[in-house]
């Protein structure tokens, strides 16, 4: 949901929809990935690249993962 509403051009209601979900699970790689996406998106590169690096400590196959 935080992607699609980023993408809507709403980054108030993107960065609430993040933060809610990073805080239920501040650990869990998949969460992690969907944050950094969120970022990465919004060209916050540093946090992005941070975010993706502890997503794929604590699951290595994301790093698997292609790139377009």
């Amino acid at each position: 949901a935080a992607l699609e509403t980023a993408k809507a051009g709403t980054d108030q209601a993107a960065i609430d929809a993040v933060t809610v979900l990073l805080g239920s699970a501040p650990d869990h790689p998949a969460v992690l990935w969907q944050v950094a996406r969120f970022y990465a998106l919004k060209g916050a590169l540093g946090e992005a690249a941070a975010l993706y690096a502890r997503a794929v400590d604590g699951d290595p196959t994301l790093s698997s993962v292609v790139f377009r």
